[in-house]
């Protein structure tokens, strides 16, 4: 797929798809950090419904039944809270570590397939993808989600660096940007 010819990943669509993902883990970590926040807050309002239950029994105004429910009831909210505040936003780490991974191996497997030694070609089509399979002298392999996700955008970034009109001017790198942010196929949504 992306080893054909044709296919590779323009460096300034590279570096802009970087920054792009970036914004992104920005706002996914301001939702992050709210609700954090938020389950701060009901955390200590747990707390001090558990304090509240033990004074309760203390001055034996609910009984042991009423007390061992409600304790019950309280520390499992308590151990579901303590678990979501114990999830340390690893996770948008992780997805843009991944989303960088898969833009340089777009931007750099084909020169190093290319170029480079047979354990250097294994180790590429085993991050392309995974079942590699040999059928009559041709390698099929059941490629990663992310990257088939890039066939579509790779041949927009291709028209937008190739129009099928020559420029009159040479495009400078922020126009570059703006027209791979305005296009459906390379972001959508």
């Amino acid at each position: 797929m992306l080893l054909k010819r044709g296919r590779h990943i323009p460096k300034q669509f590279h570096v802009w798809a970087m920054k792009w993902f970036r914004n992104e883990n920005e706002k996914d970590l301001g939702s992050l950090t709210n609700a954090r926040t938020n389950q701060h807050v009901e955390f200590e309002h747990c707390l001090k419904k558990i304090s509240n239950i033990i004074d309760m029994r203390a001055a034996e105004e609910i009984s042991e039944e009423e007390f061992r429910t409600k304790k019950l009831e309280l520390l499992k909210d308590k151990h579901r809270l303590e678990e979501l505040m114990n999830d340390n936003g690893d996770q948008l780490e992780k997805l843009l570590i991944k989303a960088e991974k898969i833009f340089n191996f777009a931007e750099t497997a084909k020169a190093g397939f290319a170029a480079g030694s047979p354990e250097q070609c294994k180790r590429i089509l085993a991050d392309l993808g995974s079942n590699l399979q040999l059928h009559d002298r041709k390698l099929s392999i059941t490629i990663e989600k992310p990257l088939v996700a890039l066939k579509p955008a790779a041949k927009a970034v291709k028209e937008i660096h190739a129009p099928l009109e020559p420029r009159k001017n040479e495009i400078t790198a922020d126009e570059l940007e703006g027209l791979y942010a305005s296009n459906p196929i390379v972001l959508p949504g």
